[in-house]
Parts: C-alpha cells; sequence; structure tokens
C-alpha cells in the first residue's frame, strides 16, 4: 500500500501516478533486486544514477526554449548532489543546503516533466523520475532537518517555537499574497494550479499542531516541501509564463532572503550526530524496486551525462518547439477544492497582511544571525532564566516608559492633555499605546509570552522524542517529489 504524502498537487500521490502511467503504457515493472541496506552516501549514489537515467532518456526532448525548466532542473540537481556528496565527506553545512537545492531541482524537474510527458512520453524517463523521487524522499526522511533535530532528543525548546512563530508571520504574508496570485491567475492554466499547489502547502503549515516535539518535526519535514515547491514554482514561472512572474517575484524575493538564514539555522542539529555511518533498517520494496530501474547505469555513463548538464546554458537554447510552446496555453482541470482556499482568504487583506511582515526580512535575519547556538544558550538556561528575563515586572517598564510626561509629550505631538489621560491610565497603557503595541510585539516574538513557552516546552520531554519514527511511518520509506501532494 503506497503512504499517501503531502506531494506537489492533489489526488494521487506521484508514485501512484507514475505506476499507473507505467501500467497504461504496458511497461512490466521489475522486480526489486537483493540490495544492501541504504546510508546517505549509498542514496546519493542512487540519486546520481537516476538523473543520468532521465537524461539518457531524455534525447526526444531537444534542449529548446521551451524546455529549459526541464534541463535547468536536471543540471542543477546534478551540481546539488555533488554539494551533498561533499558536506557528507566533510561534515559540514553544505549536505543540508546541496539537500535543500536538489529538493527545489526535483521539484522544478517533476513540475515540468508533467507538463512536457504529453508531448514527449516516456516510461523511462517515467520510471527515472520514480527512481530519483523516492530515493531522494528516503533520504530526506532519515537525514533531512527533522531527522537531525529528532535524533538531538530533548523538551521542545523556546528556540523551535521561536522558529515557528516567525515562520507564521512569513507564512501568513504568504498567504495573504499568493491567494491574490491565484485569484488573478487564468482559470484552469498551469500556472493556476502551480500557485494554488504552494497556498494549499501554506495552509497545512498554517494549521500544524506544534505544542510537541513531534509535531515539530512533522513541521520541519513540511517547511522543507514548501521551500521546495516555491522555488520550483519559481522557476518554472520565469521560463513559461513571465508575465505572471513579475507578480509571483516580488512576493519570492522576501522568502528567498529569509529561507537562506533558515537553512543556516538547522546545522546545529547536525553537529552532534554521525549521521553517515547510519544503515537505514526502515525502508519499504517499493524503493528497492524503482532503484533497480536506474541500477544499470555505470560510471562511464555517470561522467559523461555529469559533464553534459554542467555544460548545458540555458542562453544557448534558442530553439523553438511549436507543440512543447502549444502546451504551455492548453487549459487543465483544476479541482474545485483547490480554489476554496482562495474563498477564504479573498477577505484577508493583503495589505494589512504585508504590513504585517513589514518590520520586513532584514529584522528577522537579525534575529537569526545570531545563530542557534546563542539560541539555544539562551533557552537552556532553564525556565527559571527565563522568567527573570521577561517577568523583571512592572516597575521595570515602568522605569523605561517612565522618562516623564514631557518626554512622552514630545514624542507623540498628539495633543498634551489626551496623552496625560492616557498616561494616569498607568504606565502599561502608555507602552502600547506609545509604542505601537510592545506587547503585541513581544506576544508575536516570545510564542504568546513565556508561561505559554514554558507550557509548551513541559509538555515535551522523553515522552515526545521517537517522533523521528512517526515521521518515518508517514512518509512511508519516502516516495515523494520533494513537495507535492
Amino acid at each position: 500500500m503506497i503512504s499517501t504524502l503531502l506531494v506537489f498537487g492533489l489526488g494521487l500521490s506521484p508514485v501512484q501516478q507514475i505506476f499507473a502511467q507505467l501500467e497504461d503504457s504496458g511497461v512490466v515493472l521489475i522486480a526489486a533486486k537483493s540490495k544492501p541496506k541504504p546510508t546517505a552516501k549509498s542514496l546519493i549514489v542512487d540519486m546520481r544514477k537516476a538523473v543520468t537515467y532521465i537524461a539518457s532518456s531524455s534525447s526526444m526532448i531537444q534542449k529548446t526554449q521551451s524546455a529549459k525548466p526541464f534541463w535547468g532542473a536536471l543540471r542543477d540537481t546534478s551540481a546539488s548532489l555533488d554539494e551533498m556528496e561533499k558536506g557528507l565527506k566533510a561534515g559540514d553545512k553544505r549536505m543540508p543546503q546541496g539537500m535543500a537545492n536538489a529538493g527545489r531541482g526535483i521539484n522544478q524537474l517533476d513540475s515540468s516533466w508533467k507538463l512536457l510527458q504529453r508531448a514527449h512520453p516516456s516510461p523511462k524517463v517515467t520510471q527515472g523520475m520514480k527512481s530519483l523521487s523516492s530515493s531522494f524522499a528516503l533520504y530526506r526522511t532519515n537525514f533531512g532537518p527533522a531527522a537531525a533535530r529528532a535524533h538531538k532528543g530533548g523538551r521542545l525548546t523556546a528556540a523551535d517555537t521561536r522558529s515557528v512563530n516567525k515562520n507564521s508571520r512569513k507564512l501568513n504574508s504568504l498567504r495573504g499574497q499568493f491567494s491574490k496570485m491565484g485569484r488573478d491567475a487564468r482559470k484552469n492554466s498551469y500556472e493556476e494550479q502551480l500557485v494554488l499547489d504552494v497556498l494549499n502547502l501554506i495552509n497545512r503549515l498554517l494549521n500544524s499542531n506544534t505544542n510537541q516535539l513531534d509535531g515539530y518535526l512533522v513541521y520541519l519535514d513540511e517547511w522543507d516541501r514548501l521551500d521546495y515547491a516555491l522555488y520550483g514554482c519559481s522557476n518554472v514561472l520565469y521560463h513559461w509564463y513571465p508575465d505572471y512572474y513579475n507578480e509571483y517575484d516580488q512576493v519570492f524575493v522576501s522568502y528567498e532572503e529569509y529561507s537562506t538564514v533558515y537553512y543556516e539555522t538547522t546545522w546545529t542539529s547536525y553537529e552532534e550526530w554521525s549521521y553517515s555511518e547510519v544503515t537505514i533498517e526502515d525502508y519499504n520494496e517499493e524503493w528497492a524496486e524503482s532503484v533497480s530501474y536506474t541500477a544499470s547505469v555505470d560510471e562511464a555513463e555517470e561522467s559523461e551525462v555529469s559533464a553534459s548538464l554542467e555544460a548545458y546554458d540555458e542562453e544557448e537554447a534558442d530553439e523553438i518547439s511549436e507543440e512543447e510552446i502549444s502546451l504551455l496555453d492548453q487549459e487543465i482541470e483544476v479541482d474545485d477544492q483547490d480554489r476554496e482556499a482562495l474563498a477564504d482568504e479573498e477577505n484577508a487583506g493583503d495589505e494589512e497582511l504585508a504590513d504585517d511582515d513589514g518590520g520586513g526580512d532584514e529584522e528577522i535575519v537579525e534575529e537569526d544571525d545570531a545563530g542557534d547556538e546563542e539560541i539555544m544558550e539562551e533557552d537552556n538556561a532553564g525556565d527559571e532564566e527565563i522568567m527573570e528575563e521577561d517577568n523583571a515586572g512592572d516597575e521595570e517598564i515602568m522605569e523605561e516608559d517612565g522618562g516623564g510626561d514631557e518626554e512622552i509629550m514630545e514624542e507623540d505631538d498628539g495633543g498634551d492633555e489626551e496623552i496625560m489621560e492616557e498616561d494616569d491610565g498607568g504606565d502599561e497603557e502608555i507602552m502600547e499605546e506609545d509604542d505601537g503595541g510592545g506587547e503585541e510585539y513581544a506576544d508575536e516574538d516570545d510564542g504568546g509570552g513565556d508561561e505559554e513557552i514554558m507550557e509548551e516546552d513541559d509538555g515535551g520531554g522523553e515522552e515526545d522524542y521517537g517522533g523521528e519514527e512517526e515521521i518515518m511511518e508517514d512518509d512511508g520509506g519516502g516516495e515523494d517529489y520533494g513537495g507535492e501532494e
């Protein structure tokens, strides 16, 4: 039974779609051969073989203008696997960053193939896609940021909670902006489907329960899927729908700046983990079957294809395929359920969401730049320290605000009598009105206040550890295109 994962699109999962395509084309599925249990190193080898197999089987897809997203994704995925391999050997940050880039490339490759296969049906490319996606999903499930955080164990920390709160502010803004783009898209178009898929991923994250460690681990995994989809969607729209991309790019730029910082901070969970020595015990036979398709790829073919992909230059693709271009404007059937999110968000107020986010990415970057190590040092000092920091009491607030009515009057210029009346109501009220909502800002930064953080922290403990196993069961060995449903 194939586990249904959150993947790019609705209905059947990509793996189920591939099996259906293979059956329709009359291809006989190859029986899974005996294969050693996978490791991080062997899975990178499997993914490299799959990229080679796909490229070698795609001779009918010329390097035309309309095929840029496909060949560019193959090139980028190949380069990302090199980055992963170097990071794995050196034990440094290149591994998780390379994995993120590989996920983005695979998502773009899948999105491109879904459209191009209408003009160039190829069971072999479909086999290669299945092998690549299932190996990547198995790798991410066992060695991705969520798996690293699960291995680190412990309780859900205040730093974990803060990361969710910061992400939620960004996601709320993205949800409003993507809803607007969904409404602006051509109805029943491929660009509409791409944007609606991203919107559904955003809604899943915002509806996540992250009060316990196991829920937080699922959240981390879901965040990766969204990241892959955002980048994959960006490149596809850029090449195929440039006019529509102009609106998308305004939204994407701010996320791109934030995501770089976010991925930098995930490395702390890897530092104490010798993941390169881990052998994966829990995987399903469907993965083993999928890699059997690409087992025939040898090193000579792999080296030749790798060099060819590295040399691929999108600027040199000047040929035009009328058949492929005609696909871009064809109507597709967009599920009405996908559009439900648009109705929910139509009155959300895009300007208000943008203003809420308007502290901007610079502020988020400054907060995150301190790095997880500094955050962990602050947060692991214990609940008492958190209470001492935040519960300094009204006296400290009064000392900070109590610079005197004259100073407040100079700052506000809104009328002395009115300010004096507000002042008599207590310094806390002045803070709320003069500081633009100081308490509200604190609530957003601290995840609803320290008491709430303490409750969430105390709800974790050893009982929460074991989220890794839950994710692995959820992913079913990890057949996934890295960010689709």
